[in-house]
């Protein structure tokens, strides 16, 4: 009898089930054959990078420990000194006279009490008022100080009491708390254009010479 009638399984499923023994065996010799040279190739990779540090460990040089940093220096740099104050900055604020004198004569202090004169500066305007003849006066306009000449330069250029055109053209200083002024008014159709050069007036001239203390503003 043949094998087919011994077995009782027909030959073709024994031929198909020896023949799928057979792949999955060829199957896991080869995955077995990859694992093996996968594991070689990183113990040799592993081999060489400890080989490598190695070659770098022997040439690298001994690490030698960093001195003390030396102590820094302090340098006793010098502040900038603060900026002083210009004259512009000085003449701000408000001021009441103390003593004027006009063509060479000197105010009673009784006068200086009536004239009650007093100057007030904001930024670049000053206004001078006094009483006279039972009235306020006002010179008002702007003024420039110059000074880089000796004695300082003042010039006032604005309106007067009855609101003409005015000039003060004179020179000044500063002394302590007090303002020195010495000018000659010149009205706007007068054609000398005179200045006060010092701090004084003569008989039956029209220069006058005023000095201001600083009030509180």
């Amino acid at each position: 009898m043949g094998i087919e009638q011994q077995s009782g399984v027909p030959k073709w499923i024994l031929i198909a089930t020896g023949v799928v023994g057979l792949v999955a065996a060829i199957f896991m010799a080869v995955a077995r054959y990859y694992e093996i040279n996968r594991a070689r190739a990183e113990a040799a990779r592993a081999q060489l990078e400890t080989e490598q540090r190695e070659r770098e460990l022997r040439g690298r040089p001994t690490p030698v420990a960093d001195p003390k940093p030396p102590t820094p220096t302090l340098v006793n740099t010098p502040r900038p000194a603060p900026k002083s104050a210009t004259d512009r900055d000085r003449l701000q604020g408000k001021w009441v006279c103390t003593f004027e004198q006009i063509g060479g004569r000197d105010f009673t202090p009784a006068e200086l009490v009536a004239a009650n004169k007093t100057m007030e500066v904001r930024g670049d305007v000053l206004t001078i008022r006094r009483f006279q003849k039972g009235a306020v006066g006002e010179y008002r306009g702007e003024v420039v100080l110059r000074d880089d000449n000796m004695p300082k330069l003042f010039d006032l250029t604005g309106f007067g009491p009855g609101g003409g055109r005015v000039e003060l053209l004179g020179v000044y200083a500063f002394e302590g708390n007090e303002f020195k002024l010495c000018y000659k008014l010149r009205v706007a159709d007068d054609p000398v254009r005179e200045r006060a050069e010092s701090f004084s007036t003569a008989a039956g001239g029209a220069r006058v010479y005023v000095r201001f203390r600083r009030t509180g503003d």
